[in-house]
């Protein structure tokens, strides 16, 4: 006979035994590390579902007579004696098995006779572990609980549900109490049994949904049965715990700004007072100030959440209580305190503030650094809201991605960064700086030397901010092309005047741009800096091979007189500039333009799990109101934008929503490649931006970073 396990926490697919019990040994650890010896003593019931959805790849989803027989006889065999065996810790658990032996009006769970096949063999399985004196109590193993509500439909009689809730010898009554009619019928069992000269049932407790939904309580559900019944209180009520307290404090939370609103991430207590907490609650503070509140709940409930309502440009912090059948428990320290609002944009000559190269040693898979970007490289000390950082990844031995991320959070579904074997990457990113003005970075697979090069910071929001660094978005606009002009050749610089260039960027009021730059054609391995005309830094934004096209974002300061310089190290290769945007310097009291509010990067597209971008195809994806970004008040958009599985070699294009393709790009790709490239782009009036593909069909994934408003 074959193992046909149980449902999963409601799922329609069978899960087998041998997923299932580490599952449980997992939750014995964790309730074993966070109570000691002097907790009530507590029983672990390893259930099972009687529905036909529990094993639909046999014969429908029906076991036959056999089957359940064999399924009830490995339920022990494999589950539950196992489990068993692994406990260890301070707290007194012991470990039974469940049925469920109720019926439901779509007839689609078993009837009293294949349950009443189960429970038996079941009790033959357990029979050699099983104390002769039946207790049902928490020190009396492999016992089995019994439960239901709707117990007397689909075909069930008294004799049936008598004999799987106390007449089988391992059958111990947990009934199902969830409204007082539910013991009116039990007690009636108990009567019944009475009159047919059967012992009496000795409830071991009811099962309660702890008041949930309408429900009764756990304490109500166990009076409803003791007064049906005439039945003292046992030591035990299953979910709705008895002698629960209030949880413990959460630890002190971790809180990132944005726009009005902050991201607030914690975990769950130490202690949840012997009964699960249901729900948390946050609450923001201005100093003495109570701010806006949020609670969150579920079982478990969710460990983060994103509140509103908060002032732009006013410090707050934030506290979490955890709340459980007894009630909620006291506030968490305080978080790390945040600004919320939009920042202004510093842009800085690059400077590399991080190599592996140079100390700490490759970065291993399934691993994660902790980047100091406060102080580092003309960043500010302190102020300092999210930072614009090259990063590029070399020697690499596996194909991989990063992702970097606010430091002190839990790592986003998200990527940075993505490469093959053996390549050199690099890609700007846009980040909300944790507190202590840090950053996260975690490679998935392999190993991997990481460099930053720093390129400029955005400021605390400030209830006044100034006229410098505030982003003008344009269409994408291409403003350098030396394919028609001349490569650049060997330890060579080209100097390019972008201030008045097409009219895109002003010709004077200017302090930095937002190019995707381009190498194409290279003919040796080589890599390219880009930077203020003047003193060359000792940084780089695109590294490439010989016969290699990549692209790259860059925000680059201008000179004095409006310039950029292209410098290329090795060989002659030819470089492609397209231009998005351009932020103003202090010169113009009166300068106009959007400011940066960070999120934490979240995954708001993915075509492998919808359909690829088909050759000379576009598609358009909204933004506005998409993830963490608002409805409305959104100018461009900051993402993270990857390209992979791609059937020829090709480019991706992206633009505002509503406006004309335009002459640029911002990826380019060969068959088959993974190209990750970050994409600021001003978004179209109804919310949306659009993506074109050249060639092929490709996958695209866009996580997002932030936007500008």
């Amino acid at each position: 006979m074959g193992v046909y396990g149980t449902q999963l926490f409601n799922t329609s697919s069978c899960t087998t035994d041998d997923k299932l019990v580490p599952l449980a040994q997992a939750w014995l650890r964790g309730y074993q590390s966070t109570h000691g010896s002097s907790t009530p003593q507590a029983i672990l019931v390893l259930g099972t579902s009687n529905s036909l959805t529990a094993a639909p790849d046999v014969l429908n989803g029906a076991l036959t007579d056999a089957q359940m027989q064999a399924s009830a006889q490995a339920w022990f065999t494999n589950v539950v004696q196992p489990v068993a065996a692994g406990l260890s810790g301070p707290a007194p658990v012991t470990v039974w098995a469940g049925s469920d032996i109720e019926q439901s009006s779509s007839g689609s769970w078993y009837g009293p006779g294949p349950s009443r096949i189960w429970v038996d063999a079941f009790g033959a399985a357990a029979a050699g572990s099983l104390s002769s004196n039946r207790r049902c109590s928490g020190n009396d193993p492999f016992r089995l609980a019994d439960y239901g509500d709707n117990v007397l439909t689909g075909g069930w009689t008294n004799d049936d549900i008598y004999h799987v809730a106390w007449g089988a010898p391992v059958a111990c009554a947990v009934p199902q109490i969830y409204f007082p009619f539910m013991a009116q019928n039990w007690a009636g069992l108990n009567q019944w049994a009475q009159a047919n000269a059967r012992p009496p049932i000795i409830f071991t407790g009811p099962m309660s949904r702890g008041g949930a939904g309408g429900t009764l309580s756990a304490s109500d559900s166990w009076s409803q049965l003791a007064a049906a019944t005439g039945q003292s209180s046992p030591y035990l009520t299953v979910i709705g715990a008895l002698n629960a307290i209030p949880p413990d404090a959460p630890a002190a939370p971790v809180a990132i700004a944005s726009d009005s609103s902050a991201t607030v991430y914690w975990s769950a207590p130490a202690s949840d007072g012997g009964s699960p907490v249901t729900g948390y609650t946050l609450t923001a503070s201005a100093g003495s100030v109570s701010g806006p509140s949020k609670t969150v709940s579920g079982l478990p409930p969710v460990t983060s959440a994103t509140i509103g309502g908060l002032t732009n440009a006013t410090a707050y912090t934030f506290s979490v209580t955890a709340t459980n059948a007894a009630g909620s428990g006291a506030a968490s320290p305080g978080s790390n305190t945040i600004i919320p609002g939009r920042g202004t944009y510093h842009p800085l000559t690059p400077a590399r503030i991080f190599d592996t190269r140079q100390g700490s040693g490759a970065l291993a898979g399934g691993s994660t650094i902790t980047v100091p970007v406060d102080g580092a490289g003309g960043v500010p000390a302190d102020g300092v809201y999210a930072a614009v950082i090259n990063v590029t990844v070399t020697n690499t031995t596996a194909p991989s991605y990063l992702t970097i991320y606010p430091a002190g959070i839990p790592q986003p579904l998200a990527s940075s960064l993505n490469w093959t074997a053996g390549q050199t990457v690099p890609n700007l990113v846009e980040v909300a700086v944790g507190p202590g003005g840090q950053v996260n970075v975690f490679n998935a697979a392999g190993s991997t030397d990481v460099i930053f090069d720093v390129e400029g910071y955005v400021a605390t929001p400030a209830a006044t901010p100034g006229p410098s660094g505030l982003f003008n978005a344009v269409a994408p606009t291409r403003i350098l092309d030396t394919r028609s002009t001349g490569a650049v050749g060997a330890n060579s610089s080209i100097t390019l005047r972008v201030a008045g260039n097409n009219g895109v960027v002003p010709t004077s009021g200017a302090a930095a741009v937002v190019l995707n730059v381009t190498v194409t054609r290279p003919s040796a391995a080589s890599y390219l800096t880009v930077y203020p005309t003047g003193s060359r830094p000792t940084a780089s934004n695109l590294n490439f091979t010989a016969g290699q096209t990549v692209p790259n974002r860059v925000i680059v300061p201008l000179d004095a007189n409006g310039s950029i310089s292209f410098y290329n190290a090795y060989g002659t290769v030819d470089v492609i500039a397209d231009i998005g945007g351009w932020f103003t310097d202090a010169t113009n009291p009166s300068a106009t333009g959007t400011r940066f509010a960070p999120v934490p990067p979240t995954r708001i597209l993915d075509t492998r799990s919808t359909q690829m971008l088909g050759p000379n195809q576009s598609m358009a994806v909204s933004i506005a109101g998409n993830g963490p970004i608002p409805n409305s008040g959104v100018v461009a958009v900051v993402v993270n934008a990857t390209v992979t599985g791609s059937s020829a070699a090709s480019y991706l294009t992206a633009w505002p929503d509503g406006d004309q393709r335009p002459l640029a790009s911002d990826l380019n790709f060969t068959g088959g490649a993974t190209i990750p490239n970050m994409v600021v782009v001003k978004v179209g009036s109804d919310g949306k931006i659009d993506l074109y593909n050249a060639a092929g069909a490709v996958d695209v994934v866009i996580d997002v970073m932030g936007w500008y408003g």
